[in-house]
C-alpha cells in the first residue's frame, strides 16, 4: 500500500475517533444539570451550538469521507434534535429550545463547504475501504 494511502487511512481514523469523542462531549454537555454546566465558550448559547456542530460536521466529512454529505448533515441535525428531546425530559433538568436545533443546522451548513473542499483536496474517500456513513 502506498504511503499516501496509509496516511489517508490514518487521517480518516483519527477524524472518526475525534468525531465520536466530540459527539459524546456535546451530548454530555447538553445533559449536564445547569448548575454543573461548563462556562459558555463563546458567551452565547447559540454560537456554542453552531461551533459544536461545525466541528462535528468537519470531522464527520473528513472521517466518513465516503459518506454522502447530505446524509451526514441530516444525521447531525437529527442528533441535535435528539439532544433537545432528551433535554425536554424531566430527568435532564434542562430546557429544550428549537432554536438550538436551528443553530446546530447553521453550524453544519457553515462547515459543509470548507470540509467538503478539504476532503476533495486531500483525495479522501476515493477507493479506500471504511468511513461509510
Amino acid at each position: 500500500m502506498p504511503a499516501s494511502d496509509r496516511l489517508k487511512r490514518r487521517l480518516g481514523l483519527a477524524c472518526r475517533a475525534a468525531f465520536v469523542l466530540a459527539a459524546a462531549a456535546a451530548l454530555a454537555a447538553a445533559l449536564v444539570p445547569p448548575e454543573d454546566h461548563p462556562p459558555e465558550l463563546l458567551g452565547w448559547d447559540k454560537a456554542n451550538h453552531a461551533l459544536a456542530f461545525a466541528v462535528l460536521a468537519g470531522l464527520g466529512a473528513l472521517g466518513f469521507a465516503r459518506a454522502r454529505p447530505l446524509r451526514l448533515a441530516l444525521l447531525l441535525v437529527l442528533f441535535g434534535g435528539a439532544i433537545e428531546l432528551l433535554q425536554a425530559t424531566p430527568l435532564a433538568h434542562r430546557d429544550a429550545d428549537l432554536l438550538d436545533v436551528v443553530a446546530d443546522a447553521a453550524g453544519v451548513l457553515a462547515a459543509a463547504w470548507p470540509a467538503l473542499w478539504l476532503r476533495r483536496k486531500l483525495g479522501l474517500g476515493r477507493d479506500l475501504p471504511g468511513g461509510e456513513c
